[in-house]
């Protein structure tokens, strides 16, 4: 027996696709991004991907490559206010 094998007629986006997509690339987004106040931070597997300059100013890194080069371990306090480990906390909201 021959069976067709279908394709799907709507190609797969690429990662490529995706990044271009991000709410980064969204003007509006983006204007807000910058000029907040508040540190805003991107983070994938543990590691910063992009922050705004309030979050550079909120934790003294030099550039967004310097913050880059960071992980999540580097900015938090060893303890929580509760006395747990801060990188069990971490783990628990990662997982």
């Amino acid at each position: 027996m021959d069976k067709a094998i279908q394709q799907d007629p709507a190609p797969r986006p690429t990662r490529t696709d995706a990044q271009d997509n991000l709410p980064m690339n969204n003007q509006p987004f983006r204007s807000f991004y910058e000029i907040s106040g508040e540190a805003i931070m991107l983070i994938s597997e543990r590691h910063f991907m992009e922050c705004n300059p309030a979050c550079l100013n909120l934790f003294q890194a030099s550039s967004l490559e310097a913050w880059r080069c960071l992980h999540l371990a580097d900015i938090l306090p060893e303890k929580q206010s509760d006395g747990i480990f801060s990188w069990e906390v971490l783990e628990q909201c990662m997982a």
